[in-house]
C-alpha cells in the first residue's frame, strides 16, 4: 500500500506466517515421505511406484 511518502507497508505477521506454514508443510512433507518408504508395510505398497519412479 502505498503512502505519501512513497513508503511501502509490508505486513510483517502475514510475511512471517506465510513463510513459517509453508516451511512446516515442506518439512513436514519430505520426512513424511521418507518414513513411510522406510516401514515395510508402506513399502510394499508403494514398490511398483517407487521402482518406476527412480
Amino acid at each position: 500500500m502505498r503512502k505519501l511518502g512513497g513508503f511501502v507497508n509490508i505486513n510483517v505477521f502475514g510475511l512471517v506466517f506465510i513463510v513459517a506454514v509453508s516451511s512446516i508443510v515442506a518439512i513436514l512433507d519430505i520426512t513424511l515421505l521418507k518414513f513411510l518408504v522406510y516401514m515395510s508395510r508402506f513399502r510394499r505398497a508403494l514398490a511398483p511406484r517407487l521402482d518406476r519412479w527412480v
